[in-house]
């Protein structure tokens, strides 16, 4: 029977493969997404040569490693076995000073964010991370960047958004909580990465 693996293993893992990253690489990775090469090295991106995917450290509102999210370079994700969802924070860390807090799907879409100068946390999935947003959202002014993804079609011939519903979800969540708080989504294309 495989055992998971424990956060310690997980953590000496991604630094051994952190450390094996080469330049070449990350510039590969940069030219294939069409994002900056120093915007992935903040958000930790490591090639895994287990996974033959590139790893992602992600983090718990008080930025410990929590968990790995797994990319292929044909885009497809997964986690590293043991690992718990958690928050993309580039630099492993939100800055104390930060007034405004952007708050998008995943690292791609946080790197394009860093790739234009503006810093943003990267969220799981478009229906979690609500809990782990709630600390640093309070008292800041939060923007949740929602996917555009095509409606879909539920059994009963009704049609929802389920990015557009989960920005909607977390806006709840936080609403009272933070500042002010705004929802968009990407004026054209299906994500922030693509806008």
């Amino acid at each position: 029977a495989s055992q998971r693996p424990s956060l310690p293993s997980m953590k000496a893992a991604y630094r051994q493969w952190l450390s094996a990253t080469t330049p070449d690489q990350v510039r590969h990775l940069s030219d294939l997404l069409g994002l900056r090469t120093d915007s992935l090295r903040r958000l930790g991106f490591a090639w895994a040569p287990p996974h033959r995917a590139w790893a992602i450290p992600m983090f718990t509102a008080a930025a410990e490693l929590c968990g790995l999210r797994l990319r292929s370079e044909a885009g497809d994700k997964w986690c590293v076995t043991g690992s718990k969802q958690g928050l993309f924070l580039p630099d492993g860390d939100v800055p104390d000073l930060l007034t405004e807090l952007l708050i998008v799907e995943g690292p791609t879409d946080c790197a394009a964010l860093l790739d234009v100068g503006l810093y943003g946390v990267g969220r799981p999935s478009c229906s979690g991370g609500h809990d782990l947003l709630l600390p640093l959202a309070r008292g800041r002014d939060v923007v949740i960047i929602a996917d555009r993804d095509e409606p879909k079609r539920r059994p009963d011939g009704s049609l929802w958004s389920p990015d557009q519903e989960g920005a909607e979800r977390l806006a709840e969540h936080l609403f009272g909580r933070c500042h002010t708080l705004k929802v968009i989504k990407p004026l054209v294309g299906k994500d922030t990465r693509k806008w």
